[in-house]
């Protein structure tokens, strides 16, 4: 039956632009989604990102800052995507991480705090498996169940322990994870036994 409404979407979608029915319609379907602060990224089942909103920063990865009222493609070879308040941080299949746009707390991970008009690829992350952008920081999960974190840690959201120092560069948060997401000021994990964490000065 859902094979069956997928088909009968491609067919509407041919009827109404004049054009014929792709081959395979999920190439042309979106996978996933991430909305950040002011823009939005698309994802779809052949690995192409698409961005649209908001480009201030330079977070839809351009190369300018010029904002996109339709979604452009911006990159391929994408298996997931998170957006930032003012930043994007991008997994590719080959398990290596990208990120642009704003960078002032360090959130890119590059050791700078210079925003980013391109997509650049995050220092030392290979083997990675998830990523979550908050506002202005960024959490990264590699496939070997290690928890990284960079960017903005003022109210702690970094979860390194008394230091509340933003990080320029990736630092190791705490192992045994298997998941991980990032609020505007804080950061919840769930660890392989199933157990809750949270980051953040209360």
């Amino acid at each position: 039956m859902k094979r069956l409404i997928i088909l009968s979407a491609a067919i509407v979608w041919a009827l109404f632009t004049g054009c014929q029915a792709p081959t395979n319609p999920l190439d042309k379907a979106a996978m996933a989604v991430s909305a950040g602060g002011w823009h939005t990224t698309i994802l779809k089942y052949d690995g192409t990102l698409y961005a649209t909103g908001q480009n201030f920063f330079g977070q839809l990865g351009l190369g300018d800052t010029l904002n996109q009222t339709n979604p452009v493609q911006v990159m391929s070879g994408v298996s997931a995507v998170s957006a930032g308040t003012g930043h994007t941080v991008v997994l590719k299949s080959d398990g290596t991480l990208w990120a642009a746009g704003a960078n002032g707390n360090g959130q890119l991970g590059d050791g700078t705090t210079t925003k980013s008009k391109f997509f650049e690829q995050v220092m030392m992350m290979t083997g990675v498996a998830a990523v979550s952008a908050g506002a202005w920081h960024t959490m990264v999960l590699k496939s070997d169940g290690t928890l990284h974190g960079m960017g903005s840690n003022y109210f702690g959201q970094l979860g390194i322990g008394a230091d509340t120092s933003n990080q320029l560069t990736p630092v190791l948060v705490m192992t045994q994870v298997s998941a991980v997401s990032a609020g505007g000021a804080h950061t919840m994990i769930i660890r392989n036994d199933g157990s809750l964490y949270a980051t953040a000065f209360r």
